[in-house]
């Protein structure tokens, strides 16, 4: 059934009647300068159009393009330390709207007992058939693993992420990086050299309360 999407622009919003079959939950709000054409690419899923097929509309006096595209390709992550925090953040992965573009590929960890607990993990969440390494050197050397998850001891972290990054991949790393500073600046000169996007699980730093704290001391409401 056609719907409605609510987009906001910094002059008003407005909404766009969306017909043949466009799938809801690939929509998010999108924001952009007033003023300013934007092309704004929303996921179709339906049979019975072909990807490019497209129609403008204007909101809030910004004209844009809507057009019909296919979904990317899958994401290939590889998993390096299979113990419980990194389980913590692949149940969310795996019960989550993320299911649909990423895909495990493999797993590693020199601890057999490890192993096949998250081999019992991944076959509960329908992943099958997916490789396991005691050597994670293996898994980065894997073409179809696009991006790194490491969760294993803290003092793996640094030489792993090196690791994978030398193989090309994208790394997603636990807290702590490393264990002292020049390993983590290992790891920042690794980074610089392959180009890939990296990100380290130090999440209080987004949470509402401690950027509320970080308001009050810069505008100098609290603190000395």
């Amino acid at each position: 059934e056609p719907y409605s999407f609510a987009f906001t622009t910094e002059e008003g919003s407005d909404e766009v009647n969306a017909e043949k079959g466009w799938k809801k939950e690939f929509v998010a709000f999108f924001a952009f300068p007033a003023g300013t054409p934007s092309a704004l690419q929303v996921y179709h899923q339906s049979d019975s159009d072909e990807p490019g097929e497209s129609y403008t509309t204007t909101l809030g006096g910004t004209a844009c393009t809507f057009a019909a595209v296919q979904p990317p390709a899958p994401i290939g992550v590889g998993v390096i330390g299979c113990g419980s925090r990194i389980k913590t953040f692949t149940d969310w992965m795996a019960s989550s709207s993320f299911r649909d573009i990423m895909v495990f590929r493999a797993y590693s960890d020199e601890n057999e007992g490890a192993r096949k607990s998250f081999a019992q993990w991944s076959t509960s969440h329908g992943y099958t058939d997916v490789p396991a390494y005691s050597d994670y050197r293996e898994l980065v050397k894997r073409d179809d693993v696009d991006w790194v998850f490491i969760g294993s001891k803290n003092f793996l972290h640094a030489e792993q992420c090196v690791a994978a990054f030398e193989a090309g991949k994208h790394v997603f790393c636990e807290k702590p990086l490393a264990v002292d500073v020049e390993q983590c600046k290992s790891v920042l000169e690794a980074q610089k050299k392959s180009d890939r996007l990296f990100a380290t699980g130090f999440v209080l730093r987004h949470a509402p309360f401690y950027a509320a704290l970080k308001a009050l001391l810069t505008s100098g409401k609290m603190g000395r």
